[in-house]
């Protein structure tokens, strides 16, 4: 399911995507007894991803919150996906809803992430 909500997002279907990466997270949830490993994250991302898209920035941060939570928890890394990554796609999501501290919050676990 997850991937077929990606190609229903890249394709521009953008809510037929999060229809779907919506009901793929639930199952995941069941399958993984509510445990937020790299598979569930990957879904998570995508969704976050996804919500950006839509400009949906509250939906976006939440995902983006459950991912951090998830790694501050003891659960492994999204592939290829760096925690400074998902600190530098929240910034601009809080900077559109006008919360400049945590935008700014977030830039600077960028850059501490870049030493």
């Amino acid at each position: 399911m997850k991937i077929l909500a990606e190609e229903q997002i890249k394709h521009g279907l953008v809510a037929d995507g999060i229809a779907t990466a919506e009901g793929a997270l639930f199952l995941q949830m069941q399958f993984f007894s509510n445990m937020i490993n790299y598979q569930v994250q990957e879904t998570i991302l995508l969704l976050g991803e996804a919500y950006t898209v839509k400009g949906d920035a509250e939906k976006a941060l939440g995902m983006y919150e459950k991912i951090l939570d998830a790694r501050s928890g003891g659960f492994e890394a999204v592939a290829g996906e760096p925690i400074k990554d998902i600190y530098r796609k929240m910034a601009p999501l809080y900077q559109q809803m006008e919360c400049y501290i945590e935008a700014a919050s977030c830039l600077k676990k960028v850059i501490a992430e870049e030493d």
